[in-house]
């Protein structure tokens, strides 16, 4: 599984939760979040819309992704829960 989450995420998800902690560890002001590169919480999007004259107009914006925060939290909780897997597995493994 957690190979496959690797490879959905182009290569970010086997550090993942060694990169959130380094983060919640580092200082304020050198800290570079990881979770927003797999996250992002703001993206431009672009809208069309009728203007008064009837043309199609194209307006840009910044949104925001509110889902996307709670996205990287389940993550996290996943990454640490397949490495808790994986080590429970390991053990079983050794013990037989």
């Amino acid at each position: 599984q957690m190979f496959l989450m690797n490879r959905f995420f182009d290569g970010a998800f086997l550090t993942f939760g060694i990169d959130v902690l380094r983060f919640l560890e580092s200082d304020q002001e050198d800290r570079v979040d990881p979770m927003i590169f797999v996250f992002p919480r703001m993206t431009k999007c672009t809208f069309y819309k009728y203007g008064v004259s009837g043309d199609v107009e194209k307006h840009d914006a910044v949104c925001i992704l509110p889902l996307n925060v709670v996205n990287e939290k389940i993550y996290v909780f996943l990454w640490f829960w397949f490495l808790f897997l994986g080590i429970l597995s390991l053990m079983t493994v050794l013990y037989r």
